[in-house]
């Protein structure tokens, strides 16, 4: 008989092994602008409150050069927007694809929901008005899960959860959540770190961090 993915983690000793991928909660917000067409001289875009006028000839302020096409011109904006030391237009990362200057929050999280965009650019239209998709990822679970209802899980001998953080990760926050969805954190591992925890009354132990770390689980019986 072929064994299970579930009962393949256990080896002959009843002890269960494996490796979650912790991602970072800090996921950036993003968002674009479409053009249909080269921009005209005198039109802008607005980035969080600054203004940034296309024109056919550089002076002075915050202008975007026009090119002879408008992936020239969008290879401008990438360039000047990049470089520029005004503080709104640094909460942007800026690429330019095809027909659209693609936005990114440079900081990850749920304040880049609040960043602006606009335009006034014929024929050329925004994402919305502000970038969106940055609201922090849920807890990842290096047991149980957020779906465990009503009851917490009970085992007749409790088991313990060792976990250890990657030696070449960051900082994980970890803690335990009951069936009523109440979360309590119960600290922090450095990279190279390592804890065990009892897996008695509890529906699930999480784990967050900001980028990505590995986290190795090993799960054994008490005696």
């Amino acid at each position: 008989m072929r064994a299970s993915p579930l009962m393949s983690m256990y080896d002959h000793l009843g002890q269960a092994s494996y490796e979650v991928r912790v991602r970072g909660t800090a996921q950036p917000a993003t968002g674009s602008i479409t053009f249909t067409a080269n921009p005209a001289p005198g039109t802008t875009m607005v980035l969080n409150g600054t203004t940034w006028t296309f024109v056919s000839a550089l002076t002075t302020g915050n202008q975007i050069l026009i090119g002879a096409t408008l992936g020239a011109t969008l290879a401008s904006a990438v360039s000047a927007l990049q470089a520029s030391t005004d503080a709104n237009t640094k909460k942007f990362i800026y690429l330019a694809f095809s027909n659209v200057l693609l936005l990114t929050a440079a900081t990850g999280g749920s304040a880049g929901n609040a960043l602006t965009i606009s335009t006034t650019v014929s024929g050329a239209t925004a994402s919305g008005t502000t970038l969106s998709g940055g609201p922090p990822r849920p807890p990842i679970y290096l047991w149980g899960s957020a779906g465990i209802k009503p009851k917490n899980i009970i085992f007749d001998k409790p088991l313990l959860l060792h976990i250890r953080n990657d030696v070449f990760g960051e900082e994980i926050t970890f803690g335990t959540q009951v069936a009523s969805g109440t979360q309590t954190t119960m600290g922090t591992l450095q990279p190279g770190e390592c804890v065990s925890i009892p897996l008695q009354d509890i529906s699930g132990v999480f784990a967050t961090c900001v980028l990505e770390s590995n986290v190795a689980c090993l799960i054994k019986g008490t005696s």
